[in-house]
């Protein structure tokens, strides 16, 4: 699983404490503009932990809510990506957090992540507070699935 967020794959994957965020390549074709994008993926046994940031100040002040929804579908495509990487399935979601620091797109997110979730198990909310790892970031999507145990945990 290397290049997924960056460095080592197995770095920290037991030890305590935050991801340690680091930006990543636009996961898009080269054609495609980069995205301001810091992700974080933890490994654990029986558990992988993934967190995407949209990173304040990619976004022009007061954007409006069209830009922030296509930012939130930019963050879900690259979640999904990344779990998909590390061999986990969205079906297994233990726990889903996204943070939208502008009030106004808070109604457009929260009808993205819904629609989203409805094809998953478990459930996803809207929360108050920034991801402590990037406590800056426009957007963040903190995303837990279970997974099976495997040799290497």
């Amino acid at each position: 699983m290397d290049g997924v967020g960056g460095g080592d794959p197995q770095a920290g994957s037991h030890a305590p404490g935050a991801c340690r965020m680091t930006p990543i390549a636009n996961p898009w074709p080269p054609s495609a503009a980069r995205l301001p994008l810091c992700v974080g993926v933890r490994h654990r046994p029986g558990a992988l932990s993934v967190r995407v940031a949209y990173i304040a100040g990619a976004a022009p002040a007061g954007a409006d809510t069209q830009d922030t929804q296509r930012q939130f579908a930019q963050v879900l495509a690259t979640t999904e990506r990344l779990v998909h990487e590390a061999g986990a399935s969205l079906d297994g979601i233990v726990s889903c957090e996204v943070f939208v620091r502008e009030p106004a797109a808070c109604p457009g997110v929260e009808a993205l992540l819904h629609t989203w979730a409805a094809r998953r198990s478990g459930c996803a909310r809207l929360v108050r507070q920034p991801p402590c790892a990037t406590p800056h970031a426009d957007l963040g999507m903190a995303l837990v699935v279970a997974r099976p145990a495997t040799p290497a945990d």
